[in-house]
């Protein structure tokens, strides 16, 4: 059910305004129904007698709303779901939710739309959204035997700015030639949430929910690449490669231990079996203890960094604590630093010609799909193309370099699936999105008013990222948009359409 009305006074003064009334069963059997609304107002300053850019500014409009929407549930999010297990056996598995509530989106927008010079045409917008009764899945109550339940669990803030620009590049009676240039930025915050903080894992891609974190930030861990993340006693032993210190960078840009030798030399001074203890007594003895507080209190010396029982020679390190445990480190966020646009029109004659250039610049993403090739041995770089013997590494470096949480020895790059910031790449990208051609025909023996058109999608991608399209698809949210994972989603098509159209 909704109303609205509408109000043009002398083509200067807009007001428009709409209320609704929406219900659905996807809402909580107790929240059936909820209400939104809009109100915009525009101004058109150009057409008072008092505007004095006539010349330089010869139309401008300010404009001004505010409205709500709402987010739909999933359609099993107010049930309880369960497990079927081998022989029948039955587990529970999400905790469903009667009061579940659509989530409820306040945006306030403003900007302004202006004609330059008789010519350009700019539009500005910046937009505030914020996001009450947020949907996410969070961890149920131990008491209630589910391990999650969907729940309206905080609020989200969200902040965009966008610009565009309409330059005619070329306007007669035979050729019109305009580009359109546009640029946005978002980010998104939650800036409340109603249960304890929590982490949550969407295809491997680790995200935290928190007040005041940055929606969309994948963590993991962080394989060193400078020396002042070593442990504090450590980096004045790290150097430059070739340099003679103990710690340096390898030819992946990684520190790694080398024990005084050079990075290249692993293969032709045989040190690639070589290890270091972490943890001595006073005699020399090794101690099986990880971390320097489990160390110390053991009576030992810490002898590598963190500790680690054994460091081998040239193998990856990963950032940790005092007693030894990785950390969880903000690899990026997978949404974009800011999208850019660009599209040309371009008509002559009865031809009119399309092409649409867009790209996302600065997000990234965990990178399933290039995980999962490293454990079996399937990525182009693990099979040393390229490489010399100095550079070549054992397949341990990507896949087994031991670590002491993973007692089997699986490590690496792959680590069992672990995202680090080796597998959380750029997913920057630049597309020719669209191009299309019309040709007008015209009456075929005075029949009809045929027109022909050829419109081709996704036509060519330009990007670093080492998967098969980093445009993907995937969301920690319902709301969408945010958590966004490489996992072998099906991807982007490129198409071809030719249609033939008349009218009578």
């Amino acid at each position: 059910m909704l109303g609205g009305l509408a109000i043009d006074y002398k083509g200067k003064y807009i007001i428009d305004a709409v209320y609704r009334q929406d219900g659905s069963s996807l809402f909580g059997s107790e929240e059936r129904w909820h209400a939104y609304g809009r109100g915009s107002v525009a101004w058109r300053l150009s057409d008072e007698g008092w505007w004095p850019l006539k010349g330089a500014v010869n139309d401008m409009k300010l404009r001004a709303s505010v409205g709500t929407a709402g987010g739909r549930p999933g359609f099993n999010y107010q049930y309880e779901t369960f497990n079927i297990g081998t022989g029948g056996t039955i587990s529970s598995n999400q905790l469903g939710n009667r009061f579940l509530k659509p989530e409820n989106t306040t945006e306030t927008e403003l900007g302004f739309d202006a004609e330059l010079f008789s010519k350009f045409g700019l539009n500005v917008t910046y937009a505030k959204d914020v996001t009450e009764d947020q949907m996410l899945q969070v961890p149920a109550s131990a008491s209630s035997g589910f391990s999650s339940q969907w729940r309206n669990a905080g609020t989200v803030e969200n902040k965009t700015y966008e610009v565009s620009l309409n330059v005619p590049i070329i306007t007669n009676r035979d050729v019109v030639w305009t580009t359109r240039l546009a640029y946005d930025r978002n980010r998104a915050f939650i800036t409340k949430l109603d249960v304890p903080p929590f982490s949550s894992t969407t295809s491997n891609s680790r995200f935290e929910f928190r007040e005041g974190e940055r929606l969309g930030q994948v963590w993991g861990k962080y394989l060193l690449t400078d020396c002042s993340q070593l442990d504090a006693q450590f980096i004045s032993q790290c150097g430059a490669a070739g340099s003679g210190a103990q710690f340096q960078p390898n030819s992946d840009g990684y520190i790694v231990w080398t024990g005084g030798y050079s990075p290249g030399e692993g293969i032709t001074r045989n040190l690639w079996a070589a290890a270091n203890p972490g943890c001595v007594s006073s005699t020399g003895a090794v101690l099986n203890q990880t971390g320097r507080v489990n160390c110390t209190k053991a009576g030992g010396t810490v002898n590598m960094p963190w500790a680690i029982p054994l460091t081998h020679w040239g193998m990856l390190m990963a950032m940790r604590d005092s007693t030894g445990s990785p950390v969880q480190n903000r690899l990026g966020n997978t949404s974009p630093d800011f999208r850019l646009s660009m599209s040309h029109n371009f008509n002559w004659k009865k031809l009119t010609v399309y092409g649409l250039i867009d790209g996302n610049y600065g997000n990234r993403l965990f990178n399933q799909e290039i995980h999962w090739s490293l454990g079996d041995f399937n990525v182009r770089y693990e099979d040393q193309d390229g490489k010399t013997v100095e550079t070549a590494k054992p397949m341990g470096y990507y896949w087994r370099a031991p670590q002491p949480d993973n007692p089997a020895g699986v490590g690496g790059f792959y680590d069992v699936l672990g995202s680090n910031n080796q597998t959380v790449q750029k997913g920057s990208y630049t597309k020719l999105r669209e191009v299309s051609l019309n040709y007008q025909l015209g009456a075929i023996r005075g029949i009809g008013d045929f027109n022909l058109t050829l419109v081709g999608r996704n036509l060519y991608t330009i990007s670093d990222f080492l998967g098969w399209d980093p445009e993907v698809g995937g969301s920690v949210l319902e709301s969408g948009g945010f958590g966004n994972t490489a996992s072998f989603q099906y991807p982007q098509t490129r198409t071809f359409t030719f249609t033939i159209g008349t009218r009578f």
